[in-house]
């Protein structure tokens, strides 16, 4: 049957009060709260990549943040290079608690100066602060500094306006000085100065064996330089999966999905105890026993509030025959399904987490439809194959842009986690428009602070469909108050 997406929703939807959870400290700074009860302070200014991403999203925008949360336990040391306004550093802090340490290197002052106020507010003494670059040698450099701190690097030049000259360590210095012997996780974003510090750290990375997380990008060019170096001394490269929260080998032959920001990399002795936590998967296996009953997917979509009208609509439909290949796109749902138990191994979940999408490309080439590519784009996303999630979400765009409706014919995977917990209330077209324009404005963009004002006309339909969404209504609020728009004049 076909299902109306109307656009043009006549009533406005009052939509809840936006949670900008923030606190203002004077002199032009602002403390805003993460997840974990955790005050960040930053500059007041919507202008700068920091605030305003914390603001939007409540949280740091990489999801590597959530799977660091699963990574540390109380008691841990930890290393934060380029700490930056702290949101790495401040979580892993009060996740280790107490009994934990860690040492974060900010070299900017005026970004540490905004560090030691929050570890002040937070009551993190765990947290030392060492307000000092790291590279090659001991001395001092030229910090160049930029609006967003984010980009700060080590710098050639001599000084100048927007430069500061700092103090600068050598990795293996340090560690003599802070008598470091068990260091578990090691975060290195350097803006460059990466194989620098490698080659200050040689009896660090010897001697230690920590998990490192780094980008995988100087720029806009993968750094294989740094793959390499990191490869030289036995690390071997994993990337997150983010629907899993695991890491999984990176194969440095192929191409890297364009959104994926930063990798991990560690020994062979860390690696066996992440995968032993269910955190790292070392190797796929070739194939698993995928034996379970046939219906496993229609009793775990049973569970969410679109299942009810999404099978009525199903069994409704004009046609009662199977679709083309519908055993093989049900094999497929119940690949994913499995990949969901967190009882089984990691090279396991993966495995089945692969299957599904492998099964997936294949059935569309037999039958396109809008419930396998709904489908499609979630486990493309939740394998981190971001950039193909955001093509599907475009093309399912277009569609409803075109025909106004959706044809429901087969079950399907709502397109989130988040849109699966949402209740239809009997207009899954809508439900489906909404969720959709959600989705891709957060996966096109890591924010829509890099994405100016373009975004608004799609926020304001998302505000008009029957389905509130805080996060939406709170971007169309900050890009309105960052470029001094209103809703009267957008409107006019």
């Amino acid at each position: 049957d076909s299902i109306p997406a109307d656009k043009k929703v006549v009533q406005m939807v009052n939509k809840p009060e936006a949670t900008r959870q923030d606190l203002q400290t004077g002199n032009g700074r602002k403390a805003v709260k993460i997840e974990n009860d955790i005050l960040v302070t930053v500059p007041d200014d919507l202008t700068l990549m920091t605030p305003y991403i914390l603001e939007e999203q409540q949280d740091w925008f990489e999801d590597e943040i959530e799977f660091v949360r699963r990574l540390i336990r109380p008691g841990m040391n930890v290393i934060d290079i380029g700490a930056n306004y702290g949101c790495y550093a401040l979580t892993i802090a009060k996740l280790a608690g107490p009994d934990g340490r860690l040492w974060a290197f900010e070299p900017c002052s005026s970004t540490a100066d905004h560090l030691q106020q929050s570890i002040n507010a937070n009551g993190l003494d765990q947290i030392q602060l060492i307000r000092a670059a790291l590279s090659n040698r001991q001395g001092e450099a030229c910090l160049s500094t930029q609006d967003n701190a984010e980009l700060n690097s080590l710098s050639d030049d001599n000084g100048g306006t927007d430069s500061e000259t700092v103090p600068l360590y050598r990795l293996d210095d340090c560690m003599q000085e802070h008598a470091w012997h068990d260091i578990e996780f090691l975060k290195l974003d350097a803006e460059g100065e990466e194989v620098r510090i490698l080659e200050g750290g040689q009896a660090f990375f010897t001697d230690l064996s920590p998990l490192v997380m780094f980008e995988l990008k100087h720029g806009d060019e993968v750094n294989e330089g740094l793959i390499q170096a990191f490869q030289n001394m036995g690390y071997s490269p994993y990337k997150l999966i983010p629907g899993l929260m695991l890491l999984a080998p990176f194969d440095v032959q192929e191409e890297a999905d364009p959104f994926q920001l930063n990798l991990f990399c560690c020994k062979p002795d860390r690696a066996q105890k992440l995968q032993n936590l269910g955190l790292l998967l070392l190797d796929e296996p070739a194939s698993i026993d995928t034996a379970c009953d046939s219906n496993i997917w229609e009793n775990y979509l049973h569970d969410f509030p679109y299942a009810a009208i999404m099978f009525s609509t199903c069994r409704g439909s004009a046609s009662q025959q199977p679709l083309p290949d519908w055993p093989e796109y049900r094999d497929a749902l119940n690949a994913y399904v499995m990949a969901q138990d967190t009882e089984r191994a990691p090279g396991e979940r993966y495995h089945l987490l692969r299957t599904a999408f492998i099964q997936l490309v294949s059935v569309l080439d037999a039958h396109t439809s809008l419930p396998r590519l709904l489908s499609l784009a979630r486990i493309a996303s939740e394998l981190g194959n971001r950039a193909l999630a955001v093509n599907i979400l475009n093309e399912l765009a277009r569609h409803f842009e075109e025909k106004q409706q959706f044809n429901v014919d087969e079950p399907f995977l709502a397109i989130s986690a988040r849109a699966a917990a949402i209740d239809p209330k009997d207009m899954l077209g809508n439900w489906c428009l909404a969720q959709i324009l959600a989705e891709r404005e957060r996966l096109h963009a890591f924010s829509s602070y890099f994405t100016d004002a373009s975004s608004l006309p799609i926020l304001d339909i998302i505000e008009r469909l029957d389905y509130p969404d805080p996060e939406m209504a709170l971007r169309g609020d900050l890009i309105r108050q960052r470029f001094g728009l209103s809703a009267t004049a957008l409107a006019a």
